[in-house]
């Protein structure tokens, strides 16, 4: 059942946590719920000059650098 921000902010300050860190805290679960890997951007090609690639595709390219 999801946990409203106000109640999981109480609960962190209330278990301890400085507020800064409880806020941050809710504010990444915050963007987690929002699907961040949805997102699409230029960095990859605009870092890199090259084109970006689900990760799928890297792990089939280069298999053998991760076989034991």
């Amino acid at each position: 059942m999801p946990v409203p921000d106000a109640a999981a902010l109480e609960g962190l300050r209330q278990a301890g946590l400085p507020g800064w860190m409880a806020e941050n805290i809710v504010a990444v679960f915050g963007m987690l719920r929002d699907d961040p890997s949805a997102q699409v951007t230029d960095a990859v090609p605009a870092l890199t000059g090259g084109r970006s690639r689900h990760l799928a595709e890297f792990l089939a390219d280069h298999a053998a650098l991760f076989a034991p």
